[in-house]
Parts: C-alpha cells; structure tokens; sequence
C-alpha cells in the first residue's frame, strides 16, 4: 500500500513540477502516460491474481482494463499517424508534430475512482476483511466512468484527429 501511494505522489509531483517549470518534454508527454498505465494495469493484475479465491477484484476486470488502455494508446498513435498524412498533404515540407493525450473530465473521473478501488482494496487486504457488495459497486462505477470517456475520447478522435 504504501508502494502504490508512493508511486501515485511522485507521478503527480512529477506532473506538477514540470509544468510549474515549464520543462515539459515530447519524451515525457510519451513516457509518462505510458509508465501510468503500465503501473495501473499491473496492480490491477497483482491485486486480481492476489486475491483470486478472494474474489476481491475479478481477473475479467484486470483484463477489461488492460484492453481499454490498449485501445487508448491505438487511438494515440492513430491520431499522430492521421496528423502527419493530413501534413503531408498539405504542404511539401516537413513539420514536427507532438499529439498531446490531453485527459477529459471523465477520464480523470475513471482514473480517480480506479484509484480508489485500488486504496479499498488494499485496505481489505491490510486489515482482513472483505466488502464485496461496495467493491462491486466500485467496479460496477470503473467500468461506466471509463465507457463514457472511451466514447468522449472515441468521438475526439473520429471528429478531430486527436485524443
């Protein structure tokens, strides 16, 4: 548990800092929401496997997860792909290109209530004891927060070549 919050303040210390001091980066924007993801599908697996008799978090959940942070990054390097075959097009020299992942309200919603099934579920884990009804509201609100932001995001993309 206190790995994983560990690990949480530091990436939004990390964020804030680079914009506080405007040393952003292109490798940055790329790396950081990368390192995210692999950090949040990975403690959903360890935390499904973990608990698997359990029945705490279902792997099915993990897995969902796992395919809808795969589905983002394809609609990412979709969007970039799109950009610089539309540049092309218009114009006969080079230009760089940065497709920023720029979060919206309902993503962050998701990605706040994922953070707090993961603190619930590593408190029942500390102390022992198991609340499936409000972990599968939990997961019940992770999966309807994500699918509306998936269609936000899908819908950006579709209509403005950008995540």
């Amino acid at each position: 548990m206190i790995l994983f919050a560990c690990a949480a303040f530091t990436d939004v210390l990390d964020g804030f800092l680079a914009r506080r001091w405007h040393a952003e980066s292109v490798i940055g924007s790329i790396l950081d929401p990368f390192a995210d993801k692999c950090m949040k599908v990975t403690v959903f697996f360890v935390l499904a496997l973990h608990a698997l008799n359990l029945g705490i978090i279902p792997l099915w959940f993990a897995w969902l997860l796992l395919i809808k942070e795969l589905c983002l990054s394809m609609a990412w390097i979709g969007a970039v792909v799109y950009q610089r075959l539309v540049a092309k097009r218009q114009s006969s020299h080079k230009r760089r290109f940065v497709v920023k992942a720029r979060p919206h309200a309902w993503g962050k919603a998701a990605g706040i209530s994922e953070a707090l099934l993961v603190l619930i579920v590593l408190v029942e884990l500390m102390f022992g004891f198991c609340m499936p009804s409000i972990n599968n509201i939990c997961i019940a609100l992770v999966c309807v927060l994500n699918g509306i932001a998936m269609g936000f995001y899908g819908y950006r993309t579709i209509t403005q070549g950008r995540v």
